[in-house]
């Protein structure tokens, strides 16, 4: 079961600076409580005893079902390469990851240059803005 967040800084990142400095760790404690407020949701909405929340509610309990929780997060990035970029995606991966190890998903953070089909079946592209 996947839960994904989408942030694109691509044109905003002067207003975001403090969110995107991996140190602060403020973007990963953002998503962090968007996951468990989600989740707190499903389970509300299937004590309503609607057939396909219960089925979510019980699938997010239940140890066989892996959860996977990602952050796209798009960037300006310097370098001509993913390589170049790694390293930072990476330190906001691992802060997520501390902020979520109460529910052992696996935590990605994924962006169009940093991707390789980790997600099978997923298709990307980026949408002009009006």
């Amino acid at each position: 079961m996947f839960f994904i967040e989408v942030k694109d800084f691509r044109a905003y990142h002067t207003q975001n600076r403090d969110r995107i400095d991996a140190s602060t760790g403020a973007l990963a404690r953002e998503v962090a409580q968007k996951v468990r407020d989600s989740i707190a949701g499903i389970v509300g909405a299937g004590r309503t005893f609607d057939r396909d929340w219960t089925r979510i509610g019980k699938a997010c309990a239940s140890p066989k079902v892996q959860l996977v929780v990602v952050l796209w997060m798009e960037i300006d990035s310097q370098g001509p390469t993913s390589q170049a970029i790694k390293p930072k995606l990476d330190v906001h991966r691992k802060k997520l990851k501390e902020h979520l190890r109460w529910l052992n998903a696996r935590v990605m953070l994924l962006n169009e240059r940093v991707w390789a089909n980790d997600i099978p079946g997923l298709q990307v592209s980026t949408i002009a803005r009006p």
